[in-house]
Formats: structure tokens, sequence, C-alpha cells
């Protein structure tokens, strides 16, 4: 191959300027300023190439998903995904460069086109690379990569780890659900130890059936050591491979391979956590009982029952609620003495309660969430599930010193349990301590770079209450998808700003999808929930200000 590009190599790709950053529409490349290629996923890659097309102009998502996924069915996640890797790689932290537009689509400002390829054609008629210039080049790479390792090192927690998705090699309806059950147990089990960052399950899995860049991933979640492994089943045999890779430094620290019955599923887990914290340096004190982790098919069967229960759960819908109902009572049937189906059963009730998911009456299922919630708790006191989920039963019930108490407890249990901190920022709201619940948001999102949507809805919430009505409506339209009752919070934010046309249109979106919605129900989903019942009024006179009916 001739080491010559022609002219018209280096000039025919078209090059825009989005912020900081050059773009090639052609090659999806994207570089700073001064040269250096900066890395985005594929996926990331098309989204923003798809955006700049048509830039200032709302591209909406489902053009977004036609184009890039091809009418595949994908979640919103993976949009999401891409818009905070576009984010993230452009340091748009202001949101100002890509914009979302709830129930539209998003925006790409501040781009420029860029004829960089022309600016100065004359200095670029031929490029010539020599022997000459790569060696100097591969010492500068070799230095400036050493500094860089250790740069890095310095700039993340340590030890920090993420444990991504097991492969699952397996066939038959378990599939999946055996992988994310490996490798969920050895999160929550290294989550105990005070001393390890560990990066939430939900980020974590976001790379689940991608091709695998260790250091990407590692540079993307703050961490530097990754764990991966893949599993496969074989009638009742079970083969289990791991390995735990120090991401800055490029090199494997521990490989395992392990042949069990599939009922040593839990033995497993304890024995991939111990090698791993050994490992990167974490003192080994799981305290579970030998006894617990013994060979127990029933056991391993009731856990598989409970994770299709909580897939169910994120469908957030009264059917998907049902279908998780079943199957946790399928788990307490296959075996009673684990908590698992008693957890999936108080998460129903709540539901029902909550959001009116139920033929019960309101305090008949509040009732049923607590007698499960308590049963879980009796059969495993040490879990911190099981303290979260009686949190939650607490909360809706309005005793919220007793409910932030078990939210502690939890958290105590699994220090970095994301979902749990993100959740007490609830009780610590209606308790009148918003500047505490906004800290703990935003160490969630420090462990769960990828967190849901929910996550923002809080917080915007918890930033209207100081009255921080700028930023809070900022973060609510960082959110990839408006839910419907996640309109309360951003018509009372708009109504804070003077914006009282937004304010009215959003309510008028809201009605739409629930026409019988009013102020009457808003006091029914938040009776007694309120340590100041004059919090719950500025929040109801912002919702009629914006034109809620009674």
């Amino acid at each position: 191959m001739s080491d010559v590009l022609s002219k018209h190599d280096i000039v025919s790709n078209p090059t825009i300027a989005i912020g900081s950053m050059i773009f090639d529409l052609t090659t999806h490349q994207l570089r700073a300023k001064n040269g250096t290629v900066v890395s985005i996923r594929s996926q990331s890659a098309e989204v923003l190439a798809l955006l700049a097309k048509t830039p200032g102009e709302i591209v909406t998502k489902d053009t977004l998903f036609e184009t890039v996924w091809n009418r595949n069915f994908v979640t919103d996640d993976s949009l999401t995904q891409c818009i905070a890797d576009i984010r993230k790689v452009l340091g748009d932290t202001e949101h100002t460069i890509l914009q979302t537009y709830p129930k539209k689509g998003y925006i790409l400002n501040s781009v420029e086109s860029s004829e960089l390829k022309s600016s100065n054609p004359k200095k670029l008629p031929y490029v010539r690379i020599g022997f000459l210039g790569v060696l100097i080049a591969l010492v500068f790479t070799i230095i400036f990569t050493s500094r860089d390792h250790s740069q890095e090192a310095a700039a993340i927690p340590s030890p920090s780890i993420a444990v991504l998705a097991f492969d699952d090699l397996s066939v038959g309806d378990n599939k999946n659900y055996l992988s994310d059950a490996i490798s969920e147990g050895i999160i929550t089990e290294l989550s105990r130890f005070n001393e390890i960052f560990v990066i939430s399950r939900n980020s974590s899995f976001q790379y689940k059936g991608q091709a695998i860049d260790i250091r990407g991933i590692a540079k993307e979640l703050g961490v530097r050591y990754i764990l991966e492994g893949s599993l496969q089943k074989d009638g009742n045999r079970l083969r289990v491979t791991a390995q735990l890779i120090d991401a800055i430094a490029g090199y494997h620290i521990w490989a395992e391979r392990y042949d069990r019955d599939l009922a040593n599923l839990f033995v497993v887990q304890d024995e991939i956590t111990r090698a791993v914290a050994s490992s990167i340096g974490a003192k080994i004190m799981i305290a579970a009982g030998e006894e617990a982790k013994k060979a127990n098919p029933a056991r391993v069967t009731a856990l598989l029952h409970y994770l299709k229960a909580r897939r169910y759960f994120r469908e957030f819908t009264r059917e998907g609620s049902e279908k998780a109902r079943l199957a946790s009572l399928a788990s307490i049937e296959a075996d009673p003495t684990q908590p698992y189906g008693y957890y999936g059963l108080a998460w129903t009730s709540i539901n029902g309660y909550r959001w009116g998911w139920t033929d019960l009456g309101r305090q008949e299922a509040l009732s049923r969430a607590r007698a499960s919630a308590q049963m879980a708790l009796t059969l495993a006191p040490n879990d911190y599930e099981a303290h979260f989920v009686m949190a939650n039963v607490l909360l809706q019930a309005g005793e919220l010193d007793l409910s932030i108490s078990r939210h502690k407890k939890a958290l105590e249990l699994n220090p970095n349990a994301t979902n749990v901190m993100a959740n007490m920022a609830e009780p610590l709201v209606y308790a009148g301590r918003p500047h505490e619940a906004i800290e703990l948001l935003k160490r969630s999102m420090q462990l769960d770079p990828h967190h849901p949507d929910w996550v923002k809805w809080n917080l915007a919430w918890a930033q209207w209450y100081i009255g921080n009505c700028k930023q809070a409506l900022a973060t609510m339209l960082e959110m990839s998808r408006m839910p419907n009752l996640a309109r309360r919070s951003l018509a009372i934010i708009y109504v804070c700003l003077g914006r009282q046309k937004e304010a009215e249109e959003t309510i008028t979106d809201l009605l739409k999808e629930e026409p019988n919605y009013s102020i009457a129900k808003v006091r029914l989903n938040f009776k007694g929930k309120y340590k100041n019942p004059d919090e719950l009024e500025r929040w109801i006179d912002g919702l009629r200000t914006a034109g809620l009916p009674e």
C-alpha cells in the first residue's frame, strides 16, 4: 500500500464542528481540535451523525429508532445511553449542545459547517508518513500512555469495580436468568465491603450483548477493575468462568473456571466474590452462613422466579405488576423458606396501593404489603433488600422516621445500593430534609452512571423543593421518556419559573392520558406523607395554577 494519500482522500469527507469537537459525517469519527481521536460507541456515533445532518431541528425518537436500529425492537434505554454517551464526549454537562424535548425528540445545537478539509488546501496536497515519524510517534505513545495510566489510576476510586453481566451460553427457559443471578449475586456480595466502590447493576449491565471494550467501559464507568465471565448449563451441571482485569494497567489479575451442580449456584457466587475481594485488597468479611450456601435446588428455582418477577416490575404497568405477582407466588411455592417471593409480593402490593394497580382496597393492599415485607425480614434479617422493601411500606404508610431508619439499615448492609439511595430521597424530602436527599441522589448517580429516569425525577423534585427551579427544569428535561405523572413535577417547575403557558400545556398532556386526574387524587396519593402539611399545599397550589382541576 502506498504511503501517499491524495488530496482527494483528505478533503472528500465532510466535517462539522460541534462544540469543541470535530465530527466526520462520513466515517463517524470524532476528534478533538488538536486531532486526537475521541472514543465513542458506534451506535452513539450513528445517533450523532443523524442529529448532525439537521442541526437546530428536532429529530424525533421514532426517526432515530428507525434509522439507527433499523426498526428492530429496542427499549428507550438504548437511545438514552447513546444520548448520554454523546453528551459525555462533548462535555455537554449543561445539555445546551444536545437538548431534549419531551415527547418530541432531540436537537443538536452549536454546530458549524466546518469545511476544515479545505481551510488551507495549499498546505495539504500530499501527506507522507515516513519511518522516522512512525518511530517518534511510537516513543511518544509509550511515554504518554504510561503517564495516562498513572493519571487515570489517581482519578478514580480505588479499589473500584464493575461486574459485567455474564454471558449465558446455555439454552432453555432459564437462559439469561441464570447468568443474571450469578452476576447480581456477586455485585451484592461485593457491595457489602465498605472498602470497594461497586458500580450498580443497572449501569454495568448496559453492555450486555455488546462487543466488549474493557478499557473503554472502565473509563466510562470510572472504575479500575472489570469482572467478566460466562455461564453454561448442561442438564444439572453448571460451568462458570470468570476473570478479573485491571483495566488501567491492562492485564488479567485472576481467572478461574468452576464446574458445579446447578444447586451450588450460591457457592460459586461466594467463591468468586472472595477471590475478587482478596485480589483487589479488600478485607474478607462475608458473614452469610455456610449452611445457606450448600446445595439447594429449590432455592435456585425460587431465585429464578423472582428474577422473572423483577423484569415484569420494570414494565411499570398494571399488567406487568400482575405477571410479577404470579411469578412471586411461584417463587414461594418453589421454596417458602426463602425471601424472594415475599419481596415480589410486597412490591406488588406497594404498587397496588400507590398506583391503583389492584382490585383490593388501598388499605388492604398496604396491609398485605406490610405482611409480605415482615415475612421477608423474618426469613432474611441480614439481607438489605428485606429492609429496603419494608422501608417502602413504611414510606407509603407515612411513617417517615421509621422509613428513613430502614433505608439506612439497608445501606449499612449494602453501602453501594443505588436504588436504596435514590429511593431514600423521597421520605427525606417529605420530612423537610431536601439537601440530604440531593446529596444521596448525586451519590447514587455516581455509582450508577446509567441511572434510570426516575432518579432524575426525584432529583428535580428535591431541587424544586429548595427553590432551585432553573436546575430542576434542566434535570427534568434530561429524562429520555416523561412518565405521565412526572408531568406534575414538570408543571409546577414551569409555574415556579413563571412559564404559565408551558405549565398549562404540560397539564393538558397529563390529562390526555389520564382524563380523570385531579387535585383530589393528588391529596389521596400524598395523604399523611408530608411532615409539614404546608409543603403539600405549596405543591397543590402549583398544580392548581397550572390548571389541574379540583
